[in-house]
């Protein structure tokens, strides 16, 4: 039976001293983090009062998460990632609060700065109206749509959530009676009370070092034993407890300034911009297939329905009730990384992480368009693979969520936004995922068979830091927006919605897209070679330090696409059906023969 745990809480008078931060350097690890970690008791929600002091806690919450991600991801940031954490443990039996900074090892020092000066700059000046009325109503519209999904949540969900709720004293509700509850609570709310419930949770970072402050139930470092520096080398990476505490103390004296009001876009294409691209663009639907008069195609056994726009872009639609009030669009363009050159080596993956880095468009800067997905609930992300670019949209259909997201799409289509310093960011990104391949069992072995395997070809595996240098943003960009052209896109949707809605939306915002050819230049690409290796290089050991004695295994080779080409060209469905009349033309003959 495991013993019961024994909380120093972070409480002040609940600790004898402030306690050193701990460092745990590994060979295996390739970026530098920190966790600051504060322990108070569960405060278990019986009540509306104690319902509504954990609605003001996450607004409080979601204020920072979108500060530090918006204004720093629009230049460049010396960290990572900073993410704050407020959660009930139902293992530990009390509430943990979790400052989490990743950076890379030679910025570890700012990045500890930043955070902790955002977190007493919040504490300090609080959130601000427009940020208060932003996220609550975001949290509303959440609770409203998990409680339209109630009959979708899997019984082994419900039974955790049950389960936890029950363990830690707090009433247990279904999604429902929640929303509901929240709704009582939530006009209540006033900003004096966000802003004061909110400080307290930030308390034990922002007042570190006076004597009033809470004490950190624990501040962890976990960092490499050796970082990359110019020249190729690996130099030790030194760091002690006392410049962890000094740097923290440091981000806390930085001057602070109160949040500006930020005007966040109700709309990125007013309507009368709608209705200037519909009179130059004159959208409409054409026949699906190339030879035929039919302009809309229903499948019975699927129930999806095919339609082709004037531009020349394909669209696919699905109308089901699986998920309530929500949708998903998904951008697919042909082409990927498979189309990138052998002189632009990772143009493709780099310039799609630069626009996803960017996050501007038109007029309109990454904080407002952050801020304008969050007020619809929108969730956008987008990705390259070897054969295609992918962007996909996810959102409810309340208050206009539908078109907003059309909008973004339009917007990202038209008017994309490409930026030094996003580029910059893309690069380094890759640079760090490179140089931790080795320190990687699966990734490393992964690496070398798919260099083995195409003889060097770098378009299925990570660039080279060599091949990152040798990149310009105008190359990543031509790369990039080269296989955006409107007869090499398709664009999927599956939702909730009625077909006038869906079919309304397709026209507005995708038939006013600018038509564009470029079809044959976008799928041009060099063939991959497979090499016929020596044995030598078929069958290869690699040995790697690891955190335990274990063994990673990989057997590959050419094999059919998902359409049934083998890579020669040869269209596998045929093979196996000649193969099966052969066979059936065997057995014929052997019974004759007997």
């Amino acid at each position: 039976m495991r013993p019961p745990v024994q909380h120093n809480w972070s409480l002040p008078g609940h600790s004898d001293g402030a306690k050193t931060p701990q460092i745990f350097q590994h060979e295996l690890l390739q970026n530098f983090s920190i966790n600051m970690f504060c322990k108070i008791p569960v405060n278990k929600v019986r009540t509306y009062g104690k319902l509504r002091n954990v609605l003001m806690k996450r607004i409080f919450l979601s204020a920072l998460y979108f500060r530090i991600n918006t204004r720093y991801k629009s230049s460049n940031p010396p960290f990572t990632s900073v993410e704050l954490d407020h959660s009930d443990s139902g293992r530990e039996g009390c509430t943990v609060t979790t400052l989490t900074v990743t950076a890379e090892p030679k910025n570890w020092q700012n990045a500890i700065k930043v955070a902790v000066q955002e977190v007493r700059r919040l504490k300090e000046f609080g959130v601000t109206k427009g940020e208060l009325a932003r996220y609550t109503d975001a949290l509303l519209k959440d609770s409203e749509q998990l409680a339209a999904m109630i009959d979708n949540v899997s019984s082994v969900d419900n039974l955790d959530f049950v389960m936890k709720s029950d363990a830690l004293g707090h009433t247990v509700m279904d999604q429902s009676q929640g929303h509901e509850s929240l709704l009582a609570v939530a006009g209540t709310i006033t900003l004096e009370e966000v802003n004061a419930t909110g400080a307290e949770v930030l308390e034990y970072i922002s007042d570190f070092g006076k004597p009033s402050a809470p004490l950190p139930a624990a501040i962890v470092a976990c960092v490499p034993t050796k970082v990359h520096v110019e020249g190729g080398r690996e130099d030790e990476f030194r760091i002690s407890p006392e410049e962890i505490t000094t740097s923290i103390k440091s981000g806390l004296k930085e001057p602070i300034e109160p949040e500006p009001e930020l005007e966040v876009p109700t709309e990125l294409i007013t309507s009368k911009q709608l209705e200037e691209l519909r009179l130059e663009r004159c959208p409409s639907f054409v026949p699906v297939e190339t030879n035929s008069n039919i302009t809309k195609s229903y499948d019975n056994e699927t129930g999806i329905v095919q339609r082709r726009l004037s531009n020349g872009i394909p669209i696919n639609y699905k109308i089901t009730k699986d998920e309530a009030n929500c949708g998903v669009m998904r951008l697919i363009v042909g082409g990927g990384r498979a189309a990138e050159s052998f002189h632009e080596k990772g143009s493709v993956i780099v310039g799609v992480r630069t626009l996803s880095e960017g996050g501007r468009v038109g007029n309109f800067s990454r904080e407002q368009v952050e801020l304008f997905c969050v007020n619809h609930l929108i969730n956008c992300s987008l990705e390259s693979t070897e054969e295609f670019i992918c962007m996909e949209f996810r959102f409810t259909l309340r208050d206009n969520a539908m078109h907003a997201a059309f909008q973004l799409l339009h917007m990202v289509l038209e008017h994309s936004v490409w930026l030094d310093d996003a580029f910059d960011r893309a690069k380094q990104l890759y640079m760090s995922y490179y140089r931790s391949i080795p320190k990687s069992l699966e990734r490393s072995t992964a690496h070398k068979l798919m260099l083995a395997m195409l003889n060097g070809d770098e378009r299925f595996v990570e660039p080279t830091p060599h091949s990152l240098q040798n990149l310009t943003l105008e190359g990543v960009r031509a790369a990039v927006m080269d296989q955006f052209v409107s007869d090499n896109m398709e664009v999927s949707m599956v939702g909730d919605f009625s077909e006038e809605d869906i079919e309304s939306c397709i026209l507005d915002y995708l038939g006013t897209v600018k038509p564009t050819k470029g079809f044959e230049k976008a799928q041009q690409y060099i063939p991959i070679l497979f090499s016929a290796a020596p044995f030598g290089l078929q069958h290869q050991q690699v040995f790697l330090k690891d955190t335990d004695e274990r063994a990673c295994a990989y057997i590959a080779g050419p094999a059919p696409n998902r359409w049934g080409f083998t890579f020669e060209g040869n269209n596998l469905f045929e093979s196996v059906g000649n193969l099966s009349a052969n066979d059936r033309f065997s057995q014929q003959l052997g019974t004759l023969l007997d």
